[in-house]
Formats: C-alpha cells, sequence, structure tokens
C-alpha cells in the first residue's frame, strides 16, 4: 500500500508543471527533479550544482 501512495503522489506532483499528457517516463522526470537531479545532456542525468 505504501508504493499505491507514492505512486499517487508522484502522479499528482507531475500533472501541475503539465506532464499530465506525457507518457510514463515523465514520472522519472518528475521524481529525479524532486532528487534534486539535473539534465546536462539528452537523457543524461547528474546532480545539480
Amino acid at each position: 500500500m505504501p508504493i499505491a501512495a507514492m505512486v499517487h503522489q508522484l502522479i499528482q506532483t507531475a500533472i501541475g508543471p503539465g506532464y499530465a499528457e506525457a507518457d510514463y517516463l515523465s514520472l522519472f522526470e518528475v521524481a529525479a527533479r524532486a532528487a534534486g537531479l539535473g539534465r546536462k545532456d539528452e537523457g543524461a542525468m547528474e546532480k545539480d550544482v
């Protein structure tokens, strides 16, 4: 049950910035930004400084 609640919260967080019509991979983008990670290049994730 805690995993379902976490996924629900992640989906709700993704809808706010406009990911409502995006596919499920946008959830990874939202989770990475919440963790303080950003994109340097296409598909490359690294920690924001």
